[in-house]
Parts: C-alpha cells; structure tokens; sequence
C-alpha cells in the first residue's frame, strides 16, 4: 500500500499546478481551426492549462447548488475537445465528481446513467441541446438544473494515482483533434498524427481497425514507435495485419500492483478483475464484470476474453462459458444470425436460435450440443441487445421466462 504521504504527491490537482510552474512546458496542442487540420496547431502550455481549470473552478462554485452529499454527480454533454480535461479536474476541485455519457450511447441509456447518478446539475454546449433535451425528458428527476457552457469561458487566451506515474516521468504532448460528436475517422487522425510529427498513440480499437483496411492508414501506424489500445479487444483482423511489427504478446494485459486490481478464479482457467479500494466506506471491492485468462507461460501476463454476464453457472455447481460456444456456431454456419446459450441456475442448458434454413440448422446445432433444449425466438420478439450491439443474456431470458418454464 502506499503511504499518505505518496498518494498526496501525486493527486492530479497537485501534479498539474506543479508542470505549471515550468513556463514553457507544454501540456497539449489543439488545432488552430477545427474546420481546417492545414492551419496546424497552437500549443497549450501547462500554466494556461491550470488557469483555465481554476477559472472553470471558480465558475462552478458559484453555479452549484449546495451539496446533499460527498461527491455529487455534474453531467456534461459537449463534443469531445479540450473542455473535457478541464472540466474533470475543475469539478473534482469543488469536490464534485463528472459524467460524460457516450454520445454513442442511445437517449435512453443516456438518461439512465444520469438517473442512475444521482445528478442534479446538466451542462452541456450550445451545438447539444436538442439531444440534452431528450436525455433530460426521459429521466424521473425534474429538479435536474440545467447550465449551457461555451469553450470560451473556461480556455484562457493564447484513476489519478496511476495516470500521473503513467504520464509525469514522460515529455509527453497531448495533441488533440477538431471535436466531434462521433467516431473520428481514420483520414482524420492521420492528417492529426501527420502535421504533430507524434511518435505514439492511444486509440480506441475500431479507429486501428479502420486503419488498416488501407495502404495509407497502416503505413502511418506502422510509423509510430508504439499505438495503446483502450475500451476494448484489438480485432484479430487488424492484429494480422500488424503482425511482424509488434511484440507476440500485444494482446496480453500487465497490470500494476498499485491499480488495486486482484484477478480471481471463476472457472476453467478464467478469471475475473475486481478492484480493492478504500474510496466507498461501505465495499472492500469492485468487480467491473470482465474475464481474463492467464499467459501459459509468463505469469502477470492476462488476456481479455469476455464479460461474467458470459459464464452460466448451473445448478450443480458447473459453469459454462457460452461466449467461445456462441460465436463458434455462428461462425461455423452461415444460416445462423443469432444465438445465445443460457441455463444460469438449473440442471440443463437451453439455446435460443435464430435461423434462415431449419434443417441445416438443426443438424449443426446437435453437433456443438446435443444435450440442449432448444427454443425458437418469435420475430415479434426479438433477442434484447446491448447498446454495443452484444446480446444482454439476462434481460433476454427474463423476455422468455415462461417458455423456459
């Protein structure tokens, strides 16, 4: 565990106002026009990095309605630009903490994160309001206080304990694209990546996959002395294509011991992460729902193979691991467009399909498991599917609750 003393040295706030007594170092660079990459970009020293967090501090504290309770939640709705960064550093100053909801996500999952938050205080920009108003009109809470917030407010003129060890020690630059309120396409982040001269980057992976679909895109990855994936699994498409340049383990995850993070046996070689922390009184832990299995022969070394939503324990005690199973079968046969295996609590597993030839079919499904009870889906009622397209297993199966009776 680290000390007081440790953690104190290297909270966010404290990390930040101590680059900012170095002048000239700089913190990030943002483009000089968001509507044209050409103009290049203007660099953001540190010093003007923690005059805008305090600025935005100081307006917050006079916006905010006196807390109820220790960290309440602020939303904010905005492109994904430099006001992010601010933000969450500004609200952690007046002993807030910040939501961002995923413009991806849907209206209703949206609200619901803001529901299931507690917030009482919306901010979001000028360019969002009629989606903000939507979001808003689908939550229970109508005392929600809703403030519009421009760029030009916070940006002066021209967990933290493991992101500051991550970055401090690093000359790193930040160099930060035109706001969007989607996916930043691949043209776009080498045009970015092309005119900041950048050595490495962080990406999520569906930006590398696009990537390397052409000459162009994979002959600026492979340009770059690293590239971090984050959100979620590098597809093994794109991972081919980088093959030869990467090390072999480069879907292997090391985690460090100050995380607090403890990888607990499930079942059959997977394992589950759980945090142990000291920030809620009433938890020794936190598990987020991910499965990871070891490296046969580096210990430390994990791989991400999918969420405990995917492990179906039985009612003798065995588990089954459905996720491999399920996009095994599809896979294997193309008449196939869904399935989903459950059985969670009782003696014998049970499949849901969804088919084009039901014959063909049938003889394959037998194949991978010829114990099942088989159930068919109504097109009326479709599977449920998460906003991430995968299939939500429990709140399909209550949908079906009495056919599997």
């Amino acid at each position: 565990m680290f000390s007081d003393e440790d953690v104190a040295a290297r909270l966010l706030v404290a990390q930040i106002e101590e680059f900012a007594a170095e002048p000239l170092r700089i913190w990030a660079s943002i483009l000089v026009d968001d509507e044209n990459l050409a103009k290049d970009f203007q660099d953001v020293k540190y010093t003007a990095f923690a005059n805008a967090i305090n600025r935005a501090a100081s307006w917050l504290q006079e916006l905010l309605p006196p807390a109820e309770q220790p960290f309440e939640t602020v939303t904010y709705s905005g492109p994904k630009d430099i006001r992010h960064p601010i933000l969450a550093v500004a609200v952690a100053k007046v002993g807030r903490k910040l939501l961002f909801p995923s413009p991806f996500a849907s209206i209703d999952a949206q609200a619901h994160l803001v529901q299931a938050s507690a917030c009482r205080v919306f901010m979001h920009d000028k360019h969002h309001a009629h989606i903000n108003r939507q979001v808003l009109s689908k939550t229970r809470n109508k005392s929600i206080m809703i403030a519009s917030l421009d760029a030009s407010e916070l940006i002066p003129d021209a967990h933290e304990e493991m992101m500051n060890r991550y970055f401090q020690n690093r000359p790193t630059v930040v160099f930060i694209g035109p706001p969007s309120g989607g996916p930043t396409r691949s043209s776009v982040a080498e045009e970015v990546i092309r005119r900041g001269k950048v050595q490495g980057v962080t990406l999520p992976p569906a930006l590398i996959d696009s990537s390397c679909e052409s000459s162009s895109g994979l002959e600026w990855l492979l340009r770059l002395e690293y590239v971090y994936f984050v959100g979620a699994p590098l597809s093994r498409h794109a991972a081919e294509k980088l093959l030869g340049y990467v090390p072999d383990d480069w879907k292997y995850y090391s985690f460090q011991p100050g995380m607090g993070l403890k990888l607990q046996y499930r079942a059959h070689g997977l394992h589950e992460a759980v945090f142990v922390f000291q920030v809620y009184p009433e938890l020794q832990a936190f598990s987020i729902h991910e499965l990871f299995t070891e490296h046969l022969s580096k210990s430390g070394f994990w791989r991400y193979v999918g969420r405990t939503d995917d492990l179906v324990p039985f009612s003798h005690g065995e588990n089954l691991y459905a996720a491999n199973i399920e996009s095994e079968m599809t896979a294997a046969n193309p008449d196939i467009s869904t399935v989903h295996i459950g059985g969670k609590g009782r003696h014998k597993r049970y499949l849901f399909i969804r088919f084009e030839q039901f014959q063909t079919v049938l003889d394959n499904v037998y194949k991978w498991l010829p114990d099942l009870v088989m159930l068919f889906t109504r097109p009326s009622q479709p599977l449920v599917r998460t906003i991430k397209g995968a299939i939500s297993r429990w709140e399909s199966e209550e949908l079906y609750e009495n056919d599997i009776e």
